[in-house]
């Protein structure tokens, strides 16, 4: 009986380890509600001081626009390594200045220009959420580079590179119901905006000729563009293509549906040039 006692308790101890192997119930790809699960969008009205609480595998918050500075904290007692956190701030009519405090690693403060977007992301390493990438949708070229800095140091067999990047982005809004053909410049500018009173609304996307004209694109040119759907509370944006672009993984992921009045719809998209006349539409994120 004695050697049997720690036999039960070291399977009981490998047991509980097993569990810990997922955030959910259930196991990825065996069933369907799981991405719906894991990934949660939330709009969060403005404080001097917020704290988020993340406890999905990705996690979107949509702030209200930011009438003065903000401090921001977040949790991490339910995060687990590689989660992702994306967080998108709208200025007044003047700049303002975002703090990443307790439970954040990042590139420092962030401005916000006035009257204008910027998206921060993050991903979890363990201990805190660590920023990767930071946008500001400032008047500019789509894709222009404010700044991009690459410092490589070699020691022995070893390179170490530290790049960061920080690109423009123009947004066209739609404040009304109905459709739109999207232009190839609003595709170009990289964000396309539902305003609080639009509803339900298709936009189409240009040709794929206008595109590649637009962007000079050739064979294997890439292009990225983002959807937020601020819209009225179950609202839907649908992204449909024009001519000679075939949209990959659709339907269904091209519509960003508001649930409720406390959501907001995001989405990324990627066009992917085959020829100067045809591209293939994919949503990344």
């Amino acid at each position: 009986m004695k050697k049997i006692i720690p036999f039960l308790f070291i399977c009981l101890s490998f047991s509980g380890f097993a569990q810990k192997g997922y955030r959910y119930s259930v196991v990825p790809g065996t069933d369907n509600t799981f991405l719906m699960t894991s990934k949660e969008a939330k709009a969060v009205a403005y404080s001097a001081t917020i704290a988020l609480v993340p406890t999905q595998e990705e996690e979107n918050y949509n702030f209200a626009t930011l009438t003065g500075s903000l401090t921001l904290t977040t949790g991490i007692t339910k995060a687990y390594t590689t989660d992702r956190m994306t967080c998108i701030f709208l200025a007044n009519g003047s700049n303002q200045t975002v703090t990443f405090s307790t439970g954040f690693t990042s590139n420092g403060t962030l401005v916000v220009p006035a009257s204008n977007y910027s998206i921060v992301q993050f991903v979890f390493n363990g201990g805190t959420f660590v920023e990767t990438t930071r946008q500001n949708m400032a008047a500019g070229a789509f894709n222009s580079l404010t700044t991009n800095s690459i410092t490589e140091t070699t020691a022995g067999s070893g390179v170490t590179i530290n790049k960061q990047v920080i690109q423009n982005y123009t947004a066209t809004t739609y404040t009304a119901t109905g459709s739109y053909t999207v232009t190839a410049a609003a595709v170009e500018g990289g964000l396309l905006v539902a305003a609080t009173s639009t509803a339900t609304t298709t936009w189409t996307l240009p040709t794929a000729a206008l595109l590649a004209t637009q962007v000079s694109a050739t064979a294997g040119t890439t292009l990225f563009f983002e959807v937020i759907n601020n819209g009225a509370s179950n609202g839907t944006v649908t992204v449909a293509v024009g001519a000679g672009i075939v949209a990959s993984d659709f339907p269904g992921s091209n519509t960003l549906t508001r649930t409720g009045s406390a959501t907001v719809g995001i989405a990324g998209f990627r066009i992917t040039f085959i020829s100067a006349s045809a591209a293939v539409l994919t949503r990344i994120f």
